[in-house]
């Protein structure tokens, strides 16, 4: 069964109690798949993931269960890997030392605070920098709230993603019959109070500003419109060659609006 994104900020909470860093690796190990295909983007994944509350939640939590605390992060020389490959390494690390463990009869805290998992360990705390308190004690609050309230911190979260995207450029998305566009900076130009029935700051239903054509036919005329974060989520982003081929007319306007 496919865990939610509020399922996994539970889990980052209750593994708080967690005493077996086996566990606890393996579930950060499935976390980790399934929140990198929360950010459609693979230029910013990375840095999305590794400061992902959920992460630094798992991060802390390693940190202390296998002895790591004492360690000091800028003492160690690391070639850093991509948080996923990070992650993955040290999965396998584990299984193989749950494989020697019951050879060797060695028990938890043998595995736990093994030199090969402390290496790791330090590493992943390193890139979530979870030895900052103000950022695991964010990283708490933010996921009780996905906790308590999901659906509206859900949504806050990826209407958060898209606007960290649309700020830097234009966004072109396509449902494969139309297209739509979202000019750089929109998401923070056209808000619910500014008098707009949405916005990405509306708590209940983030919706962004953009364009779009009003038919599938090439020559259409371009309306505008509000488009929902889940909408959005439906879409193929797409590159502004292939927007402007599928649809000429949206084009034409964008140019218009960049030349005024």
């Amino acid at each position: 069964m496919t865990m939610t994104i509020p399922g996994l900020s539970q889990q980052a909470l209750e593994i708080q109690d967690a005493c077996n860093a086996s566990g606890v690796i393996y579930a950060l190990r499935r976390a980790v798949h399934l929140l990198e295909k929360e950010q459609p983007d693979s230029t910013r994944r990375e840095t999305w993931l590794r400061l992902h509350p959920v992460v630094v939640l798992f991060a802390d939590k390693l940190d202390d269960l296998c002895g790591c605390r004492v360690m000091h992060t800028e003492l160690l020389d690391f070639d850093l890997d991509g948080i996923v490959d990070l992650i993955d390494r040290m999965a396998l690390a584990m299984a193989r030392l749950c494989d020697a463990s019951h050879t060797l009869g060695r028990g938890t805290d043998w595995r736990n605070t093994c030199p090969v998992v402390q290496r790791l360990v330090v590493q992943l705390v390193n890139t979530a920098c979870s030895r900052d308190t103000g950022r695991v004690l964010a990283a708490e609050q933010a996921c009780r709230k996905m906790v308590e309230n999901p659906n509206s911190a859900l949504a806050a979260s990826r209407a958060d993603i898209f606007c960290r995207q649309n700020r830097c450029q234009d966004l072109w998305y396509t449902d494969e019959l139309n297209c739509y566009l979202f000019p750089q900076g929109w998401c923070d130009a056209f808000t619910a109070a500014q008098g707009f029935p949405g916005g990405p700051d509306n708590p209940e239903r983030p919706e962004i500003y953009g364009y779009a054509p009003l038919s599938t036919d090439t020559d259409s005329e371009v309306e505008t419109l509000f488009v929902s974060i889940s909408t959005i989520r439906g879409l193929r982003l797409i590159p502004e060659a292939e927007a402007r081929r599928l649809h000429p007319q949206l084009g034409a306007h964008l140019d218009a609006i960049n030349s005024d």
